[in-house]
């Protein structure tokens, strides 16, 4: 797992990285919206929603046209479309520059880094990721204080995982403490069936490759402590429509953010199909592998057929509440088929609501540190995910309180 992320610490010193370079007044911006990688599945997500939600100009770009207008088709009226390659700097910059919020949905993250992100400084427009990995922020932290007196909003990781992962667990942290007069700990599983793009998978490999190696930590008392070889894989039945699970305790970069803060007891846990898949990881973290042979084998080891839901993110949270000890679940999973719509819901929410002003702190933040967890979840309500809530004593008596629907 990482460690928090010093970068996200407020810097003193700053460096302008937008000095010296044509700046793109809002009265020529063509478009509210702009989705970088709009002819990809992500991307075609992002802008559904967007359209769904609002009826604000939206610009889709990508290096096929013809892919690209099919999107529009599909998608409806009061959107266009401009060839961009986005390893290109100029061309990103023009795309960037029509442009009010820019959704990042192109990749691999560790081959773009923060090019987009950049661009998006250079033409003072609001910029969303549904992705970031540690190299977005790292990257742009020092700008920080220089976005923030712009008004800008950088929102990282504004997906599905990371993203929602960890949305969830801030959000039941929110609602807990209304019910709870102490928080003992706070555990989250999390997973999904697999179907990741190339783009994701190589992020996968990178990320396996640069920080695999280091020995998993969780949150005891509010303290990091490395985990016993015997903790690192569990095996947890979450109760319909997940079923009985194979876990690994891990902790991406946003979760560690999240937990970190805590006081109590915390850990998180991704879900593994199976115990090979944490040997194929393993294998990938300790040996230097051709990149095209290890995406081949961890999409293999990843893919999670028998998985009865497209994804999941589960926060059980326990406490006491009366001088009772009382434990919440918090639960949202989606069907099969939806993975994409689910990152699509998630970062266009954020693009909306930059738009509309106000509820998006501006900097260079991580979704959980962006937004309010129980108005964004109220917005997110509006598209269709819905989160099941349960409330019961250490006895099993169930509580009064909200239940969902698998989305």
């Amino acid at each position: 797992m990482l460690p928090r992320l010093p970068a996200l610490t407020r810097p003193c010193l700053r460096h302008n990285i937008s000095a010296n370079v044509h700046i793109y007044p809002t009265m020529q911006r063509s478009a509210t919206f702009g989705v970088i990688g709009g002819s990809g599945s992500i991307g075609k997500a992002v802008a559904k929603e967007l359209r769904r939600s609002t009826d604000r100009p939206i610009l889709i770009g990508g290096r096929n046209l013809a892919k690209l207008n099919d999107v529009v088709e599909e998608v409806g009226a009061a959107v266009s479309v401009m060839r961009l390659d986005v390893r290109d700097p100029r061309s990103v910059e023009e795309f960037c520059g029509r442009c009010s919020v820019v959704v990042n949905c192109g990749g691999p993250v560790s081959e773009l880094r923060d090019m987009v992100a950049r661009a998006a400084l250079r033409t003072r427009s609001h910029y969303v990721d549904v992705a970031g990995l540690t190299l977005v922020p790292e990257a742009m932290m020092p700008h920080d204080q220089e976005i923030s007196d712009l008004g800008l909003a950088y929102v990282i990781s504004a997906g599905w995982l990371p993203g929602m992962t960890e949305l969830l667990p801030a959000y039941s942290l929110a609602v807990s403490k209304t019910r709870m007069d102490r928080i003992l700990s706070l555990t989250t599983y999390f997973g999904d069936s697999g179907e990741w793009s190339n783009s994701a998978m190589r992020d996968i490999v990178w990320y396996l490759c640069k920080f695999g190696r280091r020995r998993p930590k969780y949150i005891r008392n509010g303290e990091w402590v490395r985990a016993k070889l015997t903790e690192t894989l569990i095996e947890k039945d979450l109760g319909d429509p997940i079923g009985r699970c194979l876990f690994s305790i891990s902790c991406l970069p946003e979760m560690a953010v999240l937990i970190g803060r805590l006081t109590c007891d915390g850990r998180a846990y991704t879900y593994l199909p199976s115990r090979s898949a944490a040997l194929v990881a393993s294998l990938i973290a300790l040996v230097p592998l051709p990149m095209e042979f290890a995406i081949r084998r961890i999409r293999k080891a990843l893919l999670a057929e028998s998985l009865p839901v497209g994804g999941f993110s589960v926060v059980e949270v326990h406490g006491r509440s009366e001088a009772c000890e009382v434990t919440h679940r918090y639960q949202v999973s989606f069907e099969k088929g939806r993975e994409y719509w689910i990152n699509g819901v998630v970062a266009a929410t954020v693009a909306r609501l930059i738009s509309d002003g106000g509820t998006v702190k501006t900097g260079v933040r991580f979704l959980t540190e962006a937004v309010d967890p129980i108005t964004f979840m109220q917005e997110l309500r509006k598209a269709g995910v819905s989160p099941m809530e349960s409330f019961s004593t250490a006895s099993g008596e169930p509580r009064a309180g909200a239940t969902g629907a698998l989305v």
